[in-house]
């Protein structure tokens, strides 16, 4: 899911979970979005197995293994 902090802010959070809802638990999930409000993360972290957040700027970049 690309830009998933303006699909919420444009409403989109019920088609959002229902696509969750129907995704193979064995499937991968990603969610993208330049900004993480806490609406998103909250999302994220009820729907993610062992989420990984990954941070990137022009001169900085580092993953964790946790939210």
């Amino acid at each position: 899911m690309d830009g998933a902090d303006d699909l919420f802010e444009m409403g989109y959070e019920p088609q959002i979970e229902q696509i969750v809802e129907n995704t193979r638990p064995d499937r991968q999930m990603l969610i993208f979005s330049a900004t993480f409000p806490r609406q998103v993360e909250i999302f994220a972290r009820e729907v993610l197995t062992n989420p990984i957040v990954e941070l990137r700027t022009e001169s900085y970049s580092r993953a964790e293994n946790r939210m």
